[in-house]
C-alpha cells in the first residue's frame, strides 16, 4: 500500500489544491458544475492526479496502465464533487489509494471499473438537476450497486443510458407547458417511480448472476428498453398535433395517460432500438436478440397505454 497511498497523497495535495487554485484564478467563463466546484478546477484536479498517477507508474515500474491512471484521476474528480464537509483530504486519499491497490491486485476490478469511477458523477447529476428525491436517489444507488455487481461494466452502462436519455427527454417535455396542467407527475421522480423502472431490470440481473442464463440478459436490456420506450413515448407524443386513445376508439388530449400519437409511437420505438443498440454493441445480444428487445419494448409500451387508458386516474 505504500505507492497507492503515495499517489492518494498527491491527488489530494496537488490534484485537490490545484482544483482549488485554478478555481480561484480563472473566474469568467468557468462554470460551476457541483456547489462551489468550477469546471476548469475539475480539469486540473483530472489533470494533476492523472499525472501523478503516470509519474508514479513510470518512476517506481508500477504495473499500471494509463488508462487506468486516467481512472485514478476521474475518480479523484468524482470524489471531490461528492464529499461534503470539507473532507475530501480523506475521501480522495484512500478513495484513490485503494482504486490503485485494487487496480495492480486485482485485475477483476476492471470489468467494474466504469460504475465505481462514474457512480459519484451520477449522483452529482441527480442531486444538481433535482432528478430523483432523497428516497428515490437511495434506491436508485441500491439498483445501480446490485445490477453493477451482477453485470459488470456492461449493466451499469445500460442503466445509465437510460437514466442520461430519460432526463433529456423530460427537459424537452418541459417545453410543453400543456403536460404541467393536466398530470399530477412531477419532473422530480421518486422511490415508486425508480422501483417501476428499475424492479424488474434488476431481478433479471439477479437471476443472470444465479442461473448465467443469457436469456435474462435478454430480458434485461428488453425491459430497460421498454422503460426509455414509454418515457420517450411520453415525452415527444406531446409534440404530436394529434392524440388518439385506440383502446376507446375517440381522440384525446394531449399528455392524457392511454393517449397514442404517430410521434410518440416512432420515438418509443427510437428509444428502444437506443438501449438495446448499446446491447448489440457490448456483445449482450446479437442482432436477431436485439429485435426481439425492440419488439418486447414496443409491446411493453402499447400495454403501458392500455392500462393509461383503462386504468389510471385521470387529473384535470
Amino acid at each position: 500500500m505504500i505507492l497507492p497511498f503515495g499517489i492518494g497523497v498527491l491527488c489530494t495535495s496537488l490534484g485537490d489544491g490545484f482544483a482549488g487554485v485554478v478555481g480561484q484564478l480563472i473566474r469568467s467563463h468557468n462554470p460551476k458544475i457541483y456547489g462551489n466546484k468550477t469546471l476548469f478546477g475539475a480539469l486540473a484536479n483530472f489533470v494533476f492526479s492523472s499525472g501523478t498517477a503516470v509519474v508514479f507508474k513510470y518512476i517506481f515500474n508500477m504495473e499500471l496502465k494509463v488508462w487506468q491512471c486516467f481512472m485514478i484521476g476521474l475518480f479523484s474528480v468524482g470524489l471531490e464533487l461528492i464529499t461534503v464537509f470539507g473532507i475530501d483530504n480523506i475521501s480522495i486519499t484512500l478513495g484513490t489509494a485503494f482504486l490503485t491497490y485494487a487496480f495492480l491486485t486485482f485485475p477483476v476490478i476492471n470489468n467494474f471499473i466504469i460504475p465505481i469511477v462514474l457512480t459519484p458523477f451520477i449522483i452529482v447529476l441527480v442531486l444538481e438537476k433535482k432528478v430523483l428525491t432523497y428516497s428515490g436517489l437511495a434506491l436508485a444507488l441500491i439498483l445501480d450497486l446490485v445490477i453493477s455487481l451482477t453485470l459488470a461494466n456492461f449493466g451499469f452502462v445500460l442503466l445509465l443510458s437510460f437514466l442520461v436519455l430519460s432526463v433529456a427527454i423530460d427537459k424537452v417535455k418541459k417545453h410543453r407547458k400543456i403536460v404541467d396542467t393536466i398530470t399530477k407527475k412531477s419532473d422530480c421522480r421518486d422511490a415508486v417511480q425508480v422501483i417501476a423502472n428499475g424492479l424488474i431490470p434488476m431481478i433479471m440481473a439477479v437471476l443472470y448472476s444465479v442461473t448465467f442464463n443469457k436469456i435474462f440478459v435478454v430480458g434485461y436490456v428488453a425491459a430497460l428498453a421498454e422503460a426509455l420506450a414509454d418515457t420517450v413515448a411520453s415525452g415527444m407524443g406531446v409534440y404530436s398535433k394529434s392524440t388518439f386513445d385506440i383502446f376507446k376508439m375517440r381522440k384525446t388530449d394531449q399528455g392524457i395517460s392511454g393517449g397514442m400519437s404517430l410521434v410518440g409511437t416512432l420515438s418509443s420505438l427510437i428509444g428502444a432500438f437506443a438501449i438495446a443498440g448499446i446491447g448489440l454493441a457490448f456483445g449482450a445480444v446479437d442482432v436477431k436478440l436485439m429485435l426481439v428487445c425492440v419488439g418486447a419494448a414496443f409491446l411493453g409500451a402499447v400495454f403501458d397505454s392500455f392500462l393509461g387508458s383503462v386504468v389510471q386516474i385521470k387529473y384535470k
